[in-house]
């Protein structure tokens, strides 16, 4: 089977080319830059230089490709602009779909979010859930319009299956909702906001991709969440594991969004993109619990536990020395 996959210098997508690669399928992937090309054809993959706006850069890949693996995409909050969002996310997948059902491509797994469910506060999400009207954010938003364009092309025949994450943790993720471990283990975690976080393992999220080739059915979508734990039992888990003991501040809501504010106007002023912003903060206000038992049905899934995932990934910190400092009960990969 020849795959062609789209997102490979990506957390999710890397681990998908690391996964196929290892099982010794030919990978086709698109990238953008010569640099990129090099690497790709450095670990035994076939780069395409190219585009998602631009077809023709890759249609005759997708010719000659079995299999089309979509995880490319912007994940980013706080944007002064929010065009790139619309462009990748959207225009990008609409793009790529509509050439591959011109180039023939038997099936297609699509990497959009657990954010597209659009559940309302303080309910468990499931597939069959009505979106609430209304976004949290550019990001939701731009990965619900890009899921509208996969269920529409799906109902007109084109065989894609939709996976739809939370949040990916695991080795090879430094950045995003990942700087919460990471700032907890290295002292710059002063405060939280929010009730709930839910989290997917990055092996589990790559075998579900692979599962969907065979498993899923097309037009579905499939949540993936490993465990959904509050806030207070995420930290105590995390001491537990590593002996870091730390108290943080529980901001509430309010003052949380006006902490955001805050922090977004003083970025703009600077010239720079906020870590934290009014999007970002609603976002993790919201929350998010999500039922995966579809995917654990329908792709014979098995999630890792949490604690397991979270032993896994602090060891992985901890070899790649991006911990400032001893863990006092952690050691090699067991907590």
């Amino acid at each position: 089977m020849v795959t062609f996959l789209t997102g490979a210098t990506g957390f999710i997508g890397a681990a998908i080319l690391d996964r196929l690669l290892r099982e010794g399928e030919r990978v086709l992937t698109l990238v953008r830059r010569e640099e990129a090309a090099r690497h790709m054809a450095a670990k035994g993959a076939h780069p395409v230089l190219g585009d998602l706006l631009t077809p023709a850069s890759y249609q005759e890949a997708l010719r000659g490709s079995d299999l089309l693996i979509h995880a490319a995409g912007l994940n980013t909050f706080c944007l002064a602009d929010p065009r790139p969002l619309y462009e990748v996310n959207v225009e990008g997948t609409r793009a790529l779909l509509h050439a591959a059902a011109e180039a023939g491509v038997k099936r297609i797994v699509y990497t959009s979010s657990a954010v597209t469910i659009g559940e309302p506060a303080g309910h468990m999400a499931h597939e069959g859930m009505s979106h609430r009207g209304t976004f949290l954010s550019r990001y939701e938003e731009s990965k619900y319009e890009a899921e509208q364009v996969a269920l529409t092309l799906a109902r007109q025949g084109l065989p894609v299956v939709i996976l739809n994450p939370c949040s990916v943790q695991g080795p090879g993720r430094l950045h995003g909702t990942a700087r919460i471990f990471l700032d907890y283990l290295n002292g710059r975690l002063s405060f939280v906001c929010g009730e709930w976080f839910s989290f997917v393992y990055i092996e589990d999220c790559v075998e579900a991709h692979l599962n969907a080739r065979e498993m899923g059915e097309v037009g579905e979508r499939y949540l993936l969440s490993g465990a959904s734990v509050r806030t207070t039992e995420l930290f105590e888990m995390l001491g537990e594991v590593t002996g870091i003991q730390r108290r943080l501040w529980q901001v509430g809501p309010n003052l949380a969004l006006a902490l955001g504010a805050g922090l977004e106007w003083g970025g703009r002023l600077k010239g720079r993109r906020p870590k934290l912003c009014r999007e970002l903060i609603r976002t993790i206000l919201h929350g998010g619990r999500y039922d995966s038992s579809k995917a654990e049905r329908e792709l014979k899934l098995s999630f890792t536990p949490l604690r397991e995932m979270i032993v896994r990934t602090v060891d992985w910190y901890a070899q790649q020395g991006h911990l400032n400092r001893p863990l006092p009960r952690f050691a090699s990969g067991r907590g």
